[in-house]
């Protein structure tokens, strides 16, 4: 959301093509919410629930052109930008509100720079199961 931001507000193609990128690596987080959320939530539904899910997601790509393009046709294109950044605060929302905590109360840290400078150290260093068979 925070790059969306950013990129519609770029006075230079540099800072732009910057902006891109980090919204890019930001984007490639959501295959957390795509593949682990639903196996942590469902279990062995996984299947059942993840299929209408794919076909939605595949056929979201299909419309993103004309959507941008109907965008243009209306406002300028930075206004792209700030499309992406209301549907990430949609999609927040909607996270904040509906997606239920999974793990037990005795293992959950609190929110802090030395937990999170940790929780980064250890996703770095450790390749899971689930992490090599989807690559």
């Amino acid at each position: 959301m925070l790059f969306s931001i950013l990129a519609a507000l770029s006075r230079s193609f540099e800072m732009m093509l910057v902006a891109r990128v980090l919204q890019g690596v930001g984007s490639a987080a959501s295959r957390f919410w795509r593949f682990d959320c639903p196996r942590l939530l469902f279990r062995r539904r996984m299947a059942r629930v993840m299929s209408p899910v794919v076909y939605c997601l595949s056929g979201g790509a299909d419309y993103r052109t004309e959507l941008r393009q109907l965008i243009m046709l209306v406002a300028p294109w930075p206004f792209i930008f700030v499309g992406f950044a209301l549907f990430a605060v949609g999609v927040i929302a909607w996270v904040w509100i509906k997606l239920p905590e999974t793990l037990h109360p005795e293992d959950r840290r609190a929110i802090s720079f030395h937990n999170t400078v940790h929780a980064f150290k250890v996703v770095l260093t450790t390749a899971s199961p689930s992490a090599i068979r989807w690559q």
